[in-house]
């Protein structure tokens, strides 16, 4: 009873294939039965990367399970799993409706530098989004800029429609 059966590992080859190293692969070849010191050993970084990167991964899937719970993905299946979703769909939904202390967690897990790209991708041209995005850019963004800024723009999505309809 009491002893732990020594399962057999996939090497970490099977994980890192093609040189693509991300936090979702280091954290599944933690959870299949890797130490983060093995793992840290064979990327060649220190095990504190590592911790760090599953920490920021389980702390995207949190803030991902909180928002689904909110009702926030109301457009996609509600069976969505973050492992299907993709980091931009996460910060886009997070800008638009989250509170204060997500947006705060986006930029702490995602660094201002991206939040702003998906913000520029996916919000701004929005006019449903415009005091929101007054709001996100005087605060956040720190930017001087004044309501009009946002005003008279279509959206990529407003643009399709119309294309559509001709």
């Amino acid at each position: 009873y009491g002893r732990k059966i020594d399962k057999k590992l996939p090497p970490l080859s099977d994980f890192f294939r093609n040189k693509i190293i991300s936090d979702s692969l280091i954290t599944a070849a933690g959870l299949e039965g890797y130490k983060q010191t093995s793992i840290a050993e064979y990327l060649i970084v220190s095990p504190a990367t590592i911790a760090r990167r599953v920490k920021k991964f389980k702390d995207k899937q949190l803030l991902f399970d909180k928002i689904k719970q909110q009702g926030l993905f109301w457009s996609y299946s509600k069976d969505i799993e973050y492992s299907e979703a993709n980091d931009s769909l996460l910060m886009e939904q997070v800008l638009k409706y989250g509170e204060f202390l997500d947006l705060k967690k986006i930029f702490l897990l995602y660094g201002k530098r991206e939040a702003k790209r998906i913000w520029i991708e996916k919000l701004v041209k929005d006019p449903h989004f415009i005091k929101l995005n007054y709001f996100l850019a005087r605060n956040f963004f720190g930017m001087d800029i004044e309501v009009d800024f946002f005003k008279g723009g279509i959206s990529d999505r407003e643009h399709k429609l119309r294309m559509l309809a001709s």
